[in-house]
């Protein structure tokens, strides 16, 4: 993962450790599915996305970049392996934790985590240099990011960005230091980059799924197993998961930028695969 940020240039723009890097992943339980691998496997996911959109005349900002990635590492930190459903049901300690909050325990509980630990001095992922505008920015992208990537929010995101989006992506001006857009841009244009910067992470967690056959259903498997166990009485099928979630996800992202139609393609070649085993 870390030839990520060192193609990026996230190191030396932001003065990052490696050490540091791995310090946020240490962060993931071990469980089956939402461990450290599926931190890493989603960042490199998230490379796949953000050269491609970059490729087609959608270039993100550095400050983008990093909130983009920092989110993919931390979506899951502190995962038990249970979803928010379960939490509510079974009155666990995360929901008594966020008594103020109806949803997303989880995904808040991950970017409580990260936010505790940018106190420590082993966590700094702010250069010492950065203004606190920036800083509070970069934070600000991160949350709407891990949020997006609660299951239960999936419909709504979806039909806002379908909402917002005329085909064919358009080059646009990247996002400032401080977390404004360019104000040449229009209202409607701003707001669908808004719409597609908060499904970046939600399309990289579900990366899997448009990846080679074999190491799909490795993942497949593992999320399989961790569902299971969570409620038993209501797991979905693979076949269902691909028609009502990931060939919706990935159209849609394919209609803003036609340059991802191959990450379409191979979501529904592995959809097509599954169903022959």
């Amino acid at each position: 993962m870390s030839q990520k940020w060192n193609a990026w240039d996230l190191y030396q723009v932001f003065g990052q450790d490696i050490l540091v890097q791995n310090t946020y992943l240490s962060l993931s339980l071990d469980n089956d599915y939402h461990n450290w691998c599926h931190a890493a496997d989603v960042v490199c996911n998230l490379a796949v996305v953000l050269q491609t959109l970059e490729d087609a005349g959608y270039p993100l900002s550095e400050i983008e970049y990093l909130a983009a990635c920092i989110a993919a590492v931390v979506h899951d930190a502190g995962h038990p392996g249970v979803t928010n459903k379960s939490f509510e049901l079974l009155h666990e300690v995360l929901a008594e934790e966020y008594p103020c909050c109806f949803d997303s325990f989880l995904e808040r509980h991950s970017i409580a985590l990260f936010c505790r630990a940018l106190e420590r001095p082993d966590c700094q992922v702010f250069p010492e240099n950065m203004a606190a505008d920036s800083c509070k920015a970069l934070r600000e992208m991160v949350e709407p990011l891990v949020l997006a990537s609660d299951m239960a929010c999936h419909n709504d995101l979806l039909d806002e960005f379908a909402s917002l989006q005329s085909p064919g992506v358009r080059s646009r001006s990247t996002r400032h230091a401080n977390g404004s857009f360019s104000s040449s841009k229009r209202y409607r244009e701003a707001k669908l980059d808004e719409s597609l910067f908060s499904m970046l992470l939600k399309i990289a967690d579900l990366g899997h799924c448009s990846q080679d056959f074999e190491d799909h259903k490795a993942w497949a498997m593992a999320l399989k197993k961790t569902e299971f166990k969570a409620d038993p009485t209501n797991f979905q099928g693979q076949v269902g998961f691909f028609d009502e979630v990931m060939i919706p996800l990935f159209k849609s992202l394919a209609h803003a930028c036609p340059a991802c139609g191959g990450l379409l393609d191979r979501v529904q070649h592995n959809r097509k695969s599954g169903t022959k085993e």
